[in-house]
């Protein structure tokens, strides 16, 4: 019998380069994690995921996410290739349209189109992988490749993942079209279960094997036996994610953030994972059942400015027990 999987991920962890945060990701490696994913927000996420996979045997290795808007796809399929070449052949690669405020308000960027970007952008990143160093000829509305540099040297020898962040249903069912699944994040068990049927719908109509893609879900976790202490710091991390306007625009969609009224400790407490180790333990099952296919802890501790301790000491048995690894 297998384990479920479990996934964490990690965020620039302001000063830590690529190796301190691969040494970190090796070390849960060795507690179980089988998913080790890499954001990027002021980094390079495939710079990390290279180093990640080198220090690293097992765990799959992905990106959660890319921001297609800073790399033309010819190039991540470039970079992508490489990172699946020093894994073994263990990256996924998660992509997303990231934020107004880095690619708009910071580089004055074009993200009016996000669906039929990422639609192009994961077709073309598919001809790069596939290419085997023939020329891809590829004419899209925003991106195109051409000529003969126009492909990726080496091909790996099998399909790498790809997964999109989909929170709205366009998004979403051009991810159950063209990619193996969809990233989510601050996100509500009960509407990842709309999102499980709405993707498993299209998958009707369009003729696909909806068991083919997975749900992959970003779940921010304070692991504290004092329940009211950590709501309190998931409602700081989840509030911090709303200068973002995707995430505003999403709980919106959920029926949160109504005018300008704050989240109730309910809404936030659905958000999440506050409390202690068999809480969090009975709320990934809840994740999973609502079609979760791979919970990815964000932890944290009371102590914002430790980092480090919200991933080494979350704790160990905290981690074998979440992970369901005892026993097996």
């Amino acid at each position: 019998m297998s384990s479920p999987s479990l996934g964490v991920a990690f965020f620039s962890l302001g000063n830590r380069g690529p190796t301190q945060v691969a040494a970190l990701g090796s070390e849960l490696e060795d507690l179980g994690m089988d998913h080790l994913f890499v954001t990027e927000s002021n980094n390079d996420a495939m710079t990390t995921m290279a180093v990640m996979a080198c220090a690293t045997s097992t765990a799959t290795i992905g990106s959660a996410i890319a921001n297609i808007y800073l790399r033309h796809p010819l190039h991540m399929a470039q970079a992508a290739a490489g990172v699946e070449e020093v894994s073994g052949g263990r990256m996924l690669l998660g992509l997303g349209v990231g934020h107004q405020m880095v690619n708009v308000d910071s580089l004055e960027l074009d993200m009016s189109q996000p669906v039929r970007d990422m639609r192009e952008y994961v077709e073309l990143v598919r001809a790069g992988l596939a290419s085997r160093g023939a020329p891809i000829g590829y004419e899209g509305s925003r991106f195109t490749a051409r000529g003969p540099r126009a492909t990726v040297a080496w091909a790996p020898d099998r399909r790498v993942p790809i997964v999109v962040a989909a929170h709205g249903p366009n998004m979403v069912r051009m991810a159950a079209e063209v990619s193996d699944g969809i990233f989510t994040s601050v996100v509500s068990r009960t509407q990842i279960a709309r999102l499980r049927a709405l993707m498993d719908e299209h998958c009707g109509m369009i003729g696909r094997d909806p068991s083919e893609l997975r749900i992959y879900t970003m779940v921010y976790a304070c692991i504290d036996d004092d329940a009211s202490l950590a709501l309190h710091r998931l409602r700081e991390r989840v509030e911090l994610t709303l200068i973002q306007i995707n995430y505003r625009r999403q709980l919106r969609r959920e029926g949160k953030l109504l005018g300008e009224a704050l989240l109730t400790d309910a809404d936030v407490a659905e958000l999440g994972i506050a409390g202690s180790v068999e809480h969090a333990r009975h709320l990934l099952g809840e994740y999973r059942a609502a079609g979760v296919d791979v919970p990815i802890l964000a932890p944290f501790t009371r102590d914002p400015a430790d980092v480090d301790t919200g991933y080494r000491s979350f704790s160990v048995d905290a981690y074998l027990a979440l992970a369901d690894l005892v026993g097996y």
